[in-house]
């Protein structure tokens, strides 16, 4: 439906002077008593009753309460989100009128409010279940900016550091990657892949680690041209061919 704004109106002297129908319909106020000019803590205090403000958390009484959101009104800084106990939530802005006069607006965001917290759920829900997996997986925008990432991504390529998701980018990403791996040519290709628009295929290679494991390495297409990488590593190799495989000084000067 369409958005409606409860509105009231106090004069100088405090007292209610105007009001709109959706003021009237979102508090429950009785016509009569609105209509009587009440002065705004009497306002207030009434909505306390019906239990249409939430319960002050840093006033020793109420009356301080009240005195706070008529100051603030007047200088128009006031702005709070009334949760109240039915489940609803109010956004109430004060502004300042000509002559001392102020008003306090009303606008019902419980649908917002219920949306972001879904939303914010949804976000939760989705890294606790990559957590759960043992593959390395991290998803980039298609600018290339690391968007999430999972705890065994985190496990594999921190070097024992365990690096915070600051702003984070493919380029640094794959130069880490590439430092613990052999070099090849395949990370060229992952990152063509990762920058490309339209329409993709699943894309996989593998890359041999620096200690000897295979690691396989999978990229997927998912909404919003994003990218998801997927790092799986092979089972070990038996000991001798591990052996053979390890820190070889020919290969680390190559990589110098």
């Amino acid at each position: 439906g369409e958005l409606s704004i409860g509105l009231d109106i106090y004069d100088k002297n405090r007292q209610l002077a105007m009001f709109n129908p959706a003021f009237v319909d979102m508090t429950s106020l009785p016509f009569d008593f609105l209509s009587a000019s009440p002065a705004i803590d009497t306002v207030l205090d009434r909505l306390r009753e019906l239990r249409m403000m939430p319960e002050p958390k840093h006033y020793a009484s109420w009356r301080e309460q009240f005195t706070a959101v008529e100051d603030a009104a007047k200088a128009g800084t006031y702005s709070k989100k009334w949760t109240l106990p039915e489940g609803q939530t109010y956004r109430v802005t004060g502004r300042p009128h000509p002559d001392g006069a102020f008003a306090l607006l009303f606008e019902d965001i419980s649908a917002e409010v219920s949306l972001t917290r879904r939303f914010r759920l949804d976000i939760e829900t989705g890294q606790a279940v990559l957590d759960t997996l043992s593959d390395g997986i991290a998803v980039f925008s298609s600018t290339g900016t690391l968007v999430m990432s999972n705890r065994a991504y985190v496990k594999l390529w921190s070097n024992g550091s365990d690096r915070v998701m600051e702003h984070r980018i493919l380029q640094s990403e794959m130069k880490n990657w590439q430092n613990q791996c052999i070099p090849s040519p395949m990370w060229n290709d992952m990152r063509d892949y990762i920058q490309q628009l339209g329409a993709r295929q699943p894309w996989s290679d593998t890359v041999l680690m620096d200690d000897g494991r295979h690691m396989e390495c999978h990229a997927n297409p998912i909404a919003g041209g994003m990218t998801m990488v997927r790092f799986t590593i092979a089972r070990s190799k038996r000991p001798e061919i591990r052996k053979l495989m390890l820190q070889d000084t020919a290969i680390l000067a190559a990589k110098r």
